[in-house]
């Protein structure tokens, strides 16, 4: 948003829409705003009866740092010479201890239960689109189902439109069908103890 740096022009700009000698538009042209600005500002006239206020103790509010926070602030720039929106982003993505270990709740369950997380790739939405996908048709049929575990049974079990229609192919034949043959070696192996 352009700040009005002429209060007496703002002034003359609202006093001529309250007489309607002026359009909206042209006067927002004139003060270099956009129209949008300008009813806002012409709201807050008409409310209060007298000038908005413009140009002093407006935008965000200031952030106070601890000490600690700004030394790593400057140790972060020195290393990096970032402007703020980077180094914001250079901070929290390296905020590790001295072992590389994240303190992110989530990190920590992760390691606790001795789960892999597995990403999906970056700047492909198609990886992510699948489990979103998945969330809308649980959040869609939930209701039809006594347990997860039922839901889950028949979301396998169904014919799926991405894969071999031909066949009606569920997700779990896509599965088996997709395993290499070195795997059903293994579990035989595991399963029947070979």
């Amino acid at each position: 948003m352009v700040k009005i740096r002429n209060k007496k022009r703002l002034e003359w700009c609202l006093k001529r829409y309250s007489k309607g000698e002026a359009s909206q538009k042209d006067l927002a042209k004139m003060l270099d705003i956009t129209p949008r600005r300008f009813r806002q500002l012409y709201v807050a006239y008409k409310t209060t009866n007298s000038m908005p206020c413009i140009g002093q103790s407006l935008g965000r509010p200031k952030k106070r740092l601890d000490p600690s926070s700004k030394q790593l602030i400057v140790e972060t720039h020195d290393k990096y010479c970032l402007n703020a929106v980077y180094l914001k982003k250079v901070i929290f993505a390296n905020k590790r201890d001295k072992e590389g270990n994240a303190e992110h709740a989530f990190e920590t369950f992760l390691k606790e239960h001795d789960i892999k997380p597995i990403l999906c790739r970056y700047k492909h939405p198609q990886s992510n689109g699948k489990i979103e996908r998945w969330w809308g048709i649980y959040e869609t049929h939930r209701k039809r189902f006594k347990t997860f575990q039922e839901f889950v049974e028949w979301y396998n079990n169904r014919p799926h439109g991405s894969l071999n229609l031909r066949r009606a192919e569920t997700p779990e034949q896509a599965f088996w069908r997709r395993l290499p043959g070195e795997y059903y070696y293994n579990l035989a192996t595991k399963f029947l103890r070979w």
